[in-house]
């Protein structure tokens, strides 16, 4: 029994230890203005502790607000030193227009070694560039591009607004009330570059992608 014991011990010391051996560590959105249209890159480094150990493929799933993605190795019984940071590129294909978080989980020999959660990030609509878009989902955003002011007018009620950068900070909150009505956005203390207005109700989110001259 105490033998028993012991090697059961000792196992579970050594799963926990060989675990340690493919790990998370960093994930990097390579697409600088993603949206729900294109491809998205994503890459994710890791620690490899076994050279010879099997790489295995990567998934994606998208639920709700958060994105998760399980990078994997198979172990083999013998570890064969040499420490490399292998890279998995990820494409993700279709992902609705919203603000994400990306949750990233190691995999080897099935079992989670470790997990590291992004940062938010947004994906913009399909058409969510320039001034085609502007009469589009019930929004006329106007001009775009802009300079300083940005004009927003809703045929709709009850939408609350966000301004936020490329990394999905938000910079100012706006609430819409009566359908009709004129808001302006003051941008001209913001940078150049590109910008996003998140329009959320209680079943819809909208994303319309702002560019800052």
């Amino acid at each position: 029994m105490k033998k028993t014991l012991l090697l059961s011990i000792f196992f579970a010391f050594s799963i926990s230890a060989f675990s340690q051996l493919f790990t998370v560590q960093s994930i990097n959105v390579v697409t600088t203005t993603p949206d729900s249209c294109t491809a998205i890159q994503v890459d994710v480094t890791t620690f490899l502790g076994c050279i010879n150990f099997v790489q295995g493929p990567s998934a994606y799933t998208v639920n709700g607000s958060n994105i998760t993605i399980d990078v994997n190795y198979t172990s083999s019984p013998i570890c064969a030193g040499a420490i490399s940071n292998p890279v998995f590129n990820i494409s993700m294909m279709n992902v609705p227009a919203g603000t994400y978080t990306i949750t990233t989980r190691a995999l080897l020999d099935r079992v989670i070694t470790n997990t590291i959660t992004t940062q938010n990030f947004i994906v913009a609509g399909c058409s969510a560039v320039g001034i085609e878009d502007i009469a589009s989902n019930n929004f006329e955003v106007f001009p775009n591009p802009t300079r300083d002011f940005l004009n927003i007018k809703s045929s709709t009620s009850n939408f609350e607004v966000k301004l936020m950068d490329i990394k999905g900070s938000i910079i100012e909150n706006i609430q819409l009330i009566d359908k009709g009505d004129l808001t302006s956005i003051n941008l001209s203390a913001l940078n150049s570059g590109i910008y996003f207005l998140e329009f959320k109700s209680d079943n819809e989110v909208i994303v319309k992608k702002i560019i800052k001259q």
